[in-house]
């Protein structure tokens, strides 16, 4: 029996092996009939008209099949026009899927049959995306990326038919019919901004999952002369888009280009704006980027690319010409200013709030303007090709004549500004101010700087006023009141300057201005805040408080006006350098690292009923006065009528110190070293610093048996530190402002 069977078996392998190949699959392709299910869903796709339409490029009649001028026809008739149309695609389906090897289930059998009822069966045979996308059975975002190029009214993207296809993807990969689309189905529509789309004019649209980065699957545009830069949120300007996501859903996209240079030294700075106090990151020596625009600023030769600006030099940049149209222009700089506006405020197409929103521009953001103009008594500024800011909103850097408070400030130099930080009109625009008084009969108070601008106010002789800023404006000095501006020829100003809460205190220290320029005045400790006015070398200053940011000293000079201390000699016979304040010495106690995972509240008093007066972001480095128990917790004085809950606070411990003036070293790291809020690595990263950068050590301390050394930005690990030799804080190539 055994024999008999094995012969059997011998027989079988014969047979099969004189088979040809391919005739035996693992599976059989489907050869269904389509359902009821999608007649109805194709009935409320087209809709029924009894009367013949122009329908593109044809007549339809009845649920959207072929028909002529002038037909007519019943309910009854067109539906059976449209099944005799559904079975002759049903076939066309069918046939595709036994040549291909192809296994639907109803549903993906529907979704084709519903597909090709509005685009037609050529795609069976043609190739192309979608029909891979079938054939190889695609991811969902593939699948989805390739029937959504199928949405296209007379070359143009259609967002109904986009629609369209995102409900037949949810019948093929879901099996839901249903007419509308689902929420997480989404797409942007891809603008070639003056280029080819890709893959031979193809690629225009993008359908995707939104809620997690998904790649940009279309191929790149192309534009004669130039290389592709990326995709951007505006047609110049804007952001660069690298991964689509929720925030970019149901968007278009723009591409950019540009002159392709390749970074000629080790690496080269990335900045957020033309300004090397905004650095963002670094791209590496040999890199090859796309420049889209380039300024001149302060004599140096700026270029964006997607990820921001480089300075030029650095580059193999030989000043080939940009395209025009593409957001690009070499342009010489007038002034620069920073964004005063706690919200943000709109960049526009052009000057005035008629032209689309093309960007953004966050509070304390740095920006270059061009050109000014002045719209309805408002100014607006160019920040680059076609886009523009409302100078509202920009403390201007150029400095204003007039004249500053007595005293040891007296070297201030007040600096002009566009116009209130906390809106449109009115406004206090800053916490420091000058008070003056009006010397006129009367004196009109305009919208804006300039007598071009709208008269919304007067105010009489002998008035009071608080002036928050000053500009220039052909020639004449212009002041920023409560009301709105004010010429300054009518003005008195009064010998002292006011604002915040509080008189400025008991004198802990007395100092010079070192800095080999004028020295930054910020209205409060920290690189952060607005500046206020500058002071030159070698003027005396008064220090009325003292605190620590991010590892840098600073030092209040008057009420809401800050310097950083690198840049003043202290005298030796000062006396306590502690901070005065209500209910305690001037000793100090220490200094501590913020280890809240939030913001941290400082309030007026010791207590969390206390009014809430300013934050601290996890990682700041703070000096304690004194330390008092409120209820069952401890609160620690950081500065007058600044307390803040010690649980939060964690105080140094000692370490070993380094000399004041710091050891300067090099970073000598494979990759780039990261730069983080305090010592250890379970602290928050704050920037990154490439191998061989130099830097200066101010502080060590050791966490968990590693060393960690505190420089200008940060506190890095000392395993990736060579130190050379020791130098001034002042002269270590650090920018303190």
């Amino acid at each position: 029996m055994k024999r008999k069977f094995t012969c059997m078996i011998l027989a079988l392998v014969l047979v099969i092996s004189l088979l040809p190949l391919g005739a035996i699959h693992t599976q059989a392709a489907s050869n269904l009939n389509y359902s009821e299910n999608v007649v109805s869903l194709i009935k409320q796709f087209e809709g029924f008209s009894a009367v013949a339409y122009w329908d593109v490029n044809q007549w339809s009649i009845g649920y959207g099949t072929p028909g002529y001028a002038n037909q007519t026809i019943s309910e009854y008739d067109a539906d059976l026009a449209l099944r005799s149309r559904l079975n002759t695609i049903n076939q066309k389906i069918n046939q595709f899927t036994a040549t291909y090897n192809v296994n639907l289930n109803q549903a993906q059998h529907d979704a084709l049959i519903c597909f090709s009822f509005n685009c037609g069966t050529d795609w069976t045979t043609q190739g192309g995306r979608f029909f891979n996308a079938v054939v190889n059975n695609a991811g969902v975002n593939e699948f989805l990326f390739a029937i959504s190029l199928w949405a296209n009214v007379n070359s143009t993207p259609d967002t109904n038919l986009i629609n369209r296809r995102l409900a037949e993807a949810n019948l093929y990969l879901r099996g839901v019919y249903s007419k509308s689309a689902p929420s997480d189905y989404t797409y942007v529509i891809l603008d070639p901004n003056g280029g080819t789309p890709g893959s031979n004019g193809e690629d225009k649209v993008q359908a995707y999952v939104s809620g997690s980065n998904v790649n940009i699957l279309a191929a790149n545009p192309t534009r004669s002369g130039y290389s592709f830069a990326g995709w951007f949120t505006a047609p110049t300007g804007g952001t660069a888009v690298k991964y689509l996501s929720t925030a970019t859903a149901g968007r278009t996209l723009y591409a950019q280009y540009g002159v392709p240079v390749y970074i000629s030294t080790t690496y080269a700075p990335v900045y957020s704006g033309t300004s090397t106090s905004s650095q963002i990151g670094t791209v590496s020596g040999g890199s090859q980027v796309v420049i889209v625009e380039t300024a001149q600023v302060n004599g140096a030769t700026w270029g964006r690319y997607a990820d921001g600006w480089i300075q030029l030099a650095n580059t193999s940049y030989t000043g080939t010409s940009l395209p025009s149209g593409s957001g690009s222009s070499t342009t010489t700089s007038t002034t620069n200013g920073t964004v005063v506006c706690n919200t943000g405020v709109n960049v526009r197409s052009g000057a005035g709030t008629n032209y689309p929103v093309v960007g953004s521009a966050y509070n304390g953001q740095r920006v270059t303007i061009y050109e000014t103009v002045n719209v309805n008594g408002s100014f607006w500024g160019r920040i680059g090709d076609g886009r523009w800011i409302s100078l509202n909103y920009v403390k201007l850097d150029s400095s204003s004549s007039g004249s500053g408070s007595s005293g040891s400030n007296n070297n201030i130099t007040w600096e002009g500004e566009g116009g209130s930080s906390t809106g449109s009109g009115s406004g206090t625009g800053s916490s420091s101010y000058l008070t003056g008084t009006v010397t006129a009969t009367g004196l009109n108070v305009r919208a804006a700087a300039g007598t071009g601008s709208a008269i919304v106010g007067a105010l009489k002789k002998g008035n009071q006023v608080k002036i928050y800023a000053q500009t220039t404006v052909g020639n004449t000095v212009w002041g920023q009141t409560d009301t709105g501006w004010v010429c300054m020829n009518y003005i008195s100003l009064n010998g002292t300057s006011s604002g915040g809460s509080g008189s400025t205190g008991t004198v802990i220290a007395t100092g010079t201005v070192k800095s080999n320029t004028n020295l930054n005045v910020r209205s409060g400790a920290g690189t952060n805040y607005p500046r206020v006015g500058t002071i030159t070398s070698g003027t005396a200053v008064n220090i009325y408080e003292k605190t620590t940011v991010n590892g840098m000293e600073w030092g209040r000079i008057g009420t809401n006006m800050w310097v950083c201390l690198a840049y003043i000699n202290l005298n030796t016979n000062t006396g306590s350098t502690g901070s005065t304040g209500s209910g305690g010495s001037t000793a100090t106690t220490g200094t501590g690292t913020v280890i809240s995972s939030t913001n941290l509240n400082v309030r007026s008093g010791a207590g969390a009923n206390y009014t809430k007066v300013g934050s601290l972001t996890p990682g700041s480095t703070v000096t304690v006065y004194e330390v008092v128990t409120s209820g069952t917790q401890q609160w620690g004085r950081i500065g007058n009528n600044m307390w803040v809950c010690m649980s939060y606070v964690r105080m140094n411990s000692s370490g070993t110190t380094v000399p004041s003036t710091g050891y300067t070293g090099k970073v000598i790291s494979s990759t780039q070293l990261n730069v983080r809020a305090a010592a250890g690595t379970n602290n928050a990263i704050v920037g990154r610093l490439a191998p061989g950068t130099t830097v200066t050590v101010y502080e060590l301390t050791n966490v968990n048996g590693v060393s960690w050394g505190r420089i200008a930005t940060g506190w890095v690990c000392m395993q990736y530190i060579q130190l050379t030799s020791t130098g001034s804080g002042s002269n270590s190539g650090i920018s303190w402002q």
